[in-house]
Formats: C-alpha cells, structure tokens, sequence
C-alpha cells in the first residue's frame, strides 16, 4: 500500500495556498494549511510531513525565526523557505547556518517546487549538498 504524502504549508495569502493545493492535488499530495508560526509546531507534533513549507513574511515573525524554530524541535522535518527578498551570498550563507534545507523565491517555479518535493520525500538521514550557483534561484542542502 502507497503512503500518503503530506505537506504542511505556512502561508498567510490565500491564492498562494489555492496554488499550492492545486500543484500538490496533481500529485496525491494533501496538503496542510496553517496560517499562525504557532500552529506549525502544533501540526509537526501530531503529524508526519514530507516537507513543511514556510512563508519568508510570517504574520507574527520571520521565516528564518521559524525555521530555527522547527530545526531545534523536529531536526529532521524538511523545510522549504518560500520568499519574495532577493537573496544575496550573505544571506543564502545565513540560510545554510539556520538549517534551511530548500529555498525559493517568489514567483517561483511550479517544476522546481515539484523537485523540491521529491527530494525532500525520498531524503536520506544525512543531507545532500549539490553545487550551487549564486543567483540559482533553488537550492537543496
């Protein structure tokens, strides 16, 4: 029996999340939509996520302030940071130091998020580290 995959997204616009669900539907991926930072951890605890998707411009704190947040409670969930501030080496730097795991910006790539997925769901215990280009607007660690 095939597992159902899961996707816990944090994103406050609501025609953001209309394009999430119609991507991941295609896929057989349900989707979990929570719009509080407090909510995430909620849903980490009680549930299994193949990856869990984080708005750069949360309502009440950064992106980047919760994804430490979920790195120090759940180190092995997947977190793709999703974000319209252009990136500069500094900042990608700081990324990687916070444990980001996926990045894109937006508008983004409707196949690169479809990558991301796949990578994150078939993701062995250790990370995987493929070269990155400055100015690539997706990266995996």
């Amino acid at each position: 029996m095939k597992r159902t995959r899961k996707v816990l997204i944090q994103e406050p616009d609501p025609d953001i999340r209309d394009l999430y669900q119609a991507i991941f539907q295609r896929q057989g991926v349900k989707c979990r939509f929570v719009r509080d930072p407090e909510e995430v951890s909620t849903a980490l605890a009680s549930e299994r996520f193949c990856l869990a998707i984080v708005d750069h411009s949360g309502p009440r704190e950064s992106g980047l302030e919760l994804v430490a947040q979920i790195n120090r409670a759940f180190p092995d969930q997947p977190v793709l940071l999703v974000s319209t501030v252009p990136l500069t080496d500094t900042k990608i730097n700081d990324l990687i130091k916070r444990g980001i795991n996926f990045f894109l910006p937006k508008p983004f790539d409707i196949n690169l998020l479809r990558g991301i997925l796949e990578q994150a769901d078939v993701r062995e215990s250790r990370p995987v580290f493929p070269k990155f280009q400055p100015g690539t607007i997706a990266f995996a660690m």
